[in-house]
């Protein structure tokens, strides 16, 4: 730095030192820590414990659920809710998987008010090529979550 010499400074402490053994959080003080109140705490647990239907869930959340079969292919959807200003297919998959006819219904120029969709697993939240995963526990917040789009 244009000839000017740096040293390296010791540091000494000062006052005392106190080591703290930190534990994780566990989901239930994780949503404590993130601000939600007990009675949004107790419903979320409440279906993580019962596995309740997914189906059931949606309809307690007020969607009118809708199945749909191509008749001349093996295109079929489980679900389908609606937003103000879209379409949305909604998967249920017992194992993870690829979700085909999401794939094809996202796709396709013929459902121009069909540009993403949601596939309920067992498995992890996520997002990949227009799809949103998110485990079966949380599809009694899926009202809350289309509410942002």
């Amino acid at each position: 730095m244009l000839g000017i010499q740096c040293k390296r400074i010791e540091s000494n402490s000062v006052g005392y030192k106190m080591d703290y053994q930190m534990h994780s959080l566990d989901f239930e003080e994780f949503l404590w820590a993130k601000g939600y109140d007990g009675a949004f705490i107790n419903e979320l647990l409440e279906h993580m414990q019962n596995v309740k239907p997914l189906g059931e869930a949606l309809v307690k959340c007020g969607y009118d659920l809708y199945y749909y079969k191509r008749e001349d292919s093996t295109l079929e959807e489980d679900f389908f809710v609606r937003t103000a200003s879209e379409l949305i297919p909604v998967e249920v998959k017992a194992v993870g998987g690829r979700a085909k006819s999401l794939h094809t219904l996202i796709a396709s120029e013929k459902y121009s008010d069909i540009s993403h969709g949601i596939k309920f697993t067992a498995g992890n939240i996520g997002y990949k090529d227009k799809i949103y995963t998110f485990p079966y526990f949380c599809a009694f917040l899926l009202k809350r979550y289309l509410k942002k789009w």
